[in-house]
């Protein structure tokens, strides 16, 4: 196998418009949720923390998980401008917590 003599990349401070599927959209949620390597809730809560006060580069964990929610933030962005955006109450919300929290559990037990 070859290996070129350039590689393309992204410039630097660039804005790039692009077009992303609802199911990508779950499947970063699903991520940060479920694989994301936060010890516990507890963990995750204090990762949150930092990202709140601004802190996030004390923590390389709290770091990475701001990209996710950047990311997450704005395809959220895009969808209520072009009003693909549903209000759903909280039970539903917890219910879709429950469920991703149903589904680690069945894949973390051993069969």
């Amino acid at each position: 196998m070859d290996i070129p003599e350039t590689f393309e990349t992204i410039k630097g401070d660039q804005i790039i418009d692009i077009k992303i599927s609802t199911s990508v959209y779950e499947r970063l949620n699903q991520f940060i949720f479920e694989h994301f390597p936060a010890k516990d809730e507890k963990h995750f809560l204090e990762l949150l923390e930092l990202i709140k006060k601004e802190d996030e580069t004390s923590d390389r964990l709290a770091y990475h998980l701001k990209t996710l929610i950047y990311i997450q933030s704005v395809i959220e962005k895009g969808a209520r401008e072009q009003g693909a955006i549903k209000k759903i109450t909280e039970s539903e919300l917890k219910e879709r917590f429950q469920n991703i929290l149903n589904t680690e559990e069945n894949q973390s037990s051993p069969q």
